[in-house]
């Protein structure tokens, strides 16, 4: 799963490009891509919603470290503790 910045960004462009890379040099396959506008609220909210749709994730990129703490809050609050997340920006608080 892939949840996006805002739309339109240069940022959310950018780190959406490397991410469509990174997935068709490894042959990833994406359940889903959803934007969350670079907000952790947002990111928690998205994941939410996508865990009803594709309960069995097995990995999450979000395109900031916030949209990852909330995407990663949604996972811990649905029992999913084996599921990798990723984010980007190198926070201190995103590890």
């Amino acid at each position: 799963i892939e949840v996006q910045g805002l739309a339109g960004t240069s940022a959310a462009r950018e780190r959406g490009e490397g991410f469509q890379q990174a997935v068709a040099a490894h042959k990833f396959n994406v359940l889903a891509s959803q934007p969350a506008d670079f907000d952790r609220t947002k990111g928690l909210n998205v994941m939410q919603n996508l865990l009803t749709a594709h309960p069995d994730v097995q990995a999450v990129f979000a395109q900031n470290d916030e949209m990852a703490l909330g995407a990663l809050r949604a996972l811990q609050t649905a029992g999913k503790a084996d599921v990798m997340v990723g984010g980007f920006d190198g926070s201190r608080e995103g590890g």
